[in-house]
């Protein structure tokens, strides 16, 4: 006891101004807490009195015949029940997030089922499995053009720490059967062309494209009516064989990923083939044409020729697309 009157007599004068320090410091709050709830109460007053007058204006509305009321029940509507685009991509990721890969694939259009994913297993082994694999992520989306949104996705930054762009995808909406379906993996989509030409009794059509952002997929048919096998493009020069826009501009066949054979269209045959071609979907105009400008209308001669540079039977052959 006369330990604790010492130390009391010796610090009386910083016990005092502790016990002050503390006083101000709950005053304060009580202060800081009540000018909240005034402020509370103040905004619950105005949103009654707001609600109120909204109330009466309904009220004189409906008087005069025009329903503000069902005008705002409608816009709510609309935005919680009705798809759309942006919505349709929210659920796809959701679905993915939650592991629920069948709802994600049905949310697919058939073309991109039919170019991409032609199963559930497909779609989760080379999509799923590769972007999302059991982990949570967020994503970003963009309307990029057009029927397109480009779609950032991320890891989860609060498990992962990381805020880095785990992959960037291009997903491309369509209706179908009054409800957006989904083209993925920078898929664009198909579009039917059915063009063709015939010259030197030769007939290329041209049937349709899958488009992508950066590359497009033509299916060619070719009838090969002449004496004499052909060779659409011998491959020597990566240029010859391209699609050209409105702009003049010239986009490239893929002929290296062509084997040699497959340009070969014997005599009173027909062939289908499918050639890729360089194209950045987001800066071109329209395509007008698709050329093979150095077509061998004589393969078996331009074959035996030792310096084939010498060989002269070469046609352009220009389909109008």
């Amino acid at each position: 006891m006369y330990k604790f009157i010492r130390f009391y007599n010796q610090n009386r004068k910083t016990i005092y101004i502790f016990i002050l320090i503390i006083v101000f410091l709950y005053a304060m709050l009580r202060l800081l807490n009540n000018s909240i709830k005034d402020k509370d109460m103040s905004e619950n007053t105005n949103s009654i009195n707001n609600n109120l007058a909204i109330g009466q204006a309904n009220v004189v509305s409906n008087e005069i015949g025009t329903n503000t009321n069902t005008q705002i029940q409608d816009d709510k509507s609309t935005e919680n029940n009705i798809s759309t685009p942006k919505k349709t991509i929210k659920e796809f990721i959701d679905y993915c997030n939650d592991n629920k890969i069948e709802k994600a694939y049905n949310l697919l259009s058939d073309e991109c089922k039919e170019e991409l994913f032609q199963t559930k297993e497909i779609f989760k082994e080379q999509y799923y499995d590769v972007i999302f694999n059991n982990q949570l992520k967020i994503c970003d989306i963009e309307h990029w053009g057009q029927d397109t949104y480009k779609v950032n996705i991320y890891d989860d930054p609060l498990s992962t720490g990381n805020i880095d762009v785990k992959s960037t995808d291009y997903f491309t909406y369509v209706k179908q059967n009054d409800e957006y379906k989904l083209n993925i993996k920078n898929y664009v989509g198909k579009k039917s062309i059915n063009k063709e030409v015939e010259n030197k009794n030769i007939k290329i059509k041209v049937l349709e494209k899958n488009t992508y952002m950066d590359y497009e997929f033509y299916d060619i048919q070719i009838t090969n009516n002449s004496e004499n096998d052909i060779l659409l493009d011998p491959k020597i020069d990566t240029k010859t064989t391209y699609l050209q826009n409105s702009k003049g501009a010239k986009f490239y066949a893929f002929t290296n990923e062509i084997i040699d054979n497959e340009f070969i269209v014997r005599n009173g045959k027909t062939k289908n083939i499918k050639i890729k071609f360089s194209n950045d979907f987001s800066t071109n105009g329209k395509i007008n044409s698709l050329v093979f400008s150095n077509l061998i209308l004589n393969y078996k001669e331009y074959e035996n020729m030792e310096n084939k540079e010498n060989y002269k039977d070469i046609y352009e052959f220009v389909i109008n697309i």
